[in-house]
């Protein structure tokens, strides 16, 4: 063999072994190998894939977060449990997407985190949501596109999450909790700057999002959510709305507008 053949053997060899090392999500380097277990202070292993077996995958994921910030409350209770929720898992399915969902730790269990303004749970969430790409690219395969949705205080989870994980193409908050002492099992903080995305609300301008919210919301504190839209409008940031004069702090049974803005 050839000086120069033989280099280009060994260069190829190099490339075959190190090409599933490192990933580019949205033109963002994910290096695979590298390990961060600080979720495993407060997140679990687990993660749940919602596909249908019978459509060809179209290399789209949604991290999609379930609400409640109650101790029994997971994806299943909270997410899969909705008519609307499920309608929307199931339609997206239809279309070829792959849903993935996450618990939340228990509310009784974090509640001593939140005392350092959320920095250690801030850092154990973005942890976790390394996890659960680094997870799906090594178990599903590779997809190019990844979005991020939640609801309610999964909501606030999908809105900092956008902010500090720069691979999502696009987000989604329904009735979003943004400032986290707004509900009662909060009060008793003055804040939580480390996981208040309104505070850093310009970091959403990178990717296309859309808000909804219910203007009889009086659980989460909407006029917080409405503020930040104006002030992302104000920027030009890329980003629509839904509001509903009714309904307090519950989701329609359709949902379709969410699908209509992932699909476009």
């Amino acid at each position: 063999m050839a000086p120069c053949s033989r280099c280009i053997f060994f260069l190829l060899l190099i490339f075959i072994g190190c090409k599933h090392d490192t990933v580019y999500i949205n033109n963002v380097p994910v290096d695979l190998k590298h390990v961060d277990s600080t979720y495993t202070t407060l997140f679990a292993d687990s993660n749940f894939l919602y596909t249908d077996p019978q459509v060809p995958f179209n290399g789209k994921r949604l991290i999609y977060i379930h609400g409640g910030v109650k101790g029994e409350s997971n994806h299943l209770a909270s997410l899969m449990n909705s008519p609307g929720n499920i309608n929307l898992v199931d339609s997206l399915n239809a279309l070829g997407w792959q849903v993935l969902e996450f618990d939340l730790p228990n509310k009784k269990v974090v509640s001593d985190y939140w005392s350092d303004g959320g920095e250690a749970y801030a850092q154990a969430y973005l942890s976790k949501l390394n996890q659960v790409v680094k997870w799906s690219e090594l178990e599903l395969g590779h997809a190019d596109d990844y979005c991020i949705g939640g609801v309610s205080f999964g909501g606030l989870h999908a809105l900092y999450g956008e902010q500090h994980f720069p691979i999502f193409k696009k987000y989604f908050a329904l009735l979003p909790v943004t400032k986290l002492n707004i509900l009662k099992e909060f009060a008793h903080y003055d804040s939580v700057p480390a996981f208040d995305p309104t505070r850093e609300y310009k970091k959403l301008a990178k990717a296309e999002g859309f808000l909804f919210w219910n203007t009889s919301d009086s659980r989460v504190g909407f006029l917080h959510t409405q503020k930040m839209y104006t002030d992302l409008k104000n920027i030009q940031a890329p980003i629509d709305s839904l509001t509903a004069p009714s309904g307090g702090h519950s989701l329609p049974d359709n949902l379709d507008f969410v699908i209509r803005f992932l699909q476009h």
